[in-house]
């Protein structure tokens, strides 16, 4: 009988291409997220300073970005 396996071939051999999946795409950006607002606190900035912060820089809308900053920092409360 074969041994069941956990992880897919490139976790195994280094040498074998990642493939781009949406989960991991989506990970990214929600990681990259959590550091531009982790990064942005300085003890002085607000939620809304940092959520206009990002909205300048992802040239979004400030009330989803100041959204986003809320939601990033109540997961890590």
């Amino acid at each position: 009988m074969k041994p069941i396996k956990y992880w897919p071939d490139w976790i195994e051999n280094t040498n074998l291409a990642i493939p781009q999946q949406e989960t991991m795409l989506s990970a990214s950006s929600k990681y990259l997220l959590q550091v531009q607002v982790m990064s942005a606190i300085d003890g002085q900035r607000s939620i809304a300073e940092i959520g206009s912060l990002l909205a300048k820089q992802y040239t979004m809308p400030k009330d989803q970005a100041v959204a986003a900053v809320r939601q990033v920092l109540l997961d890590n409360l």
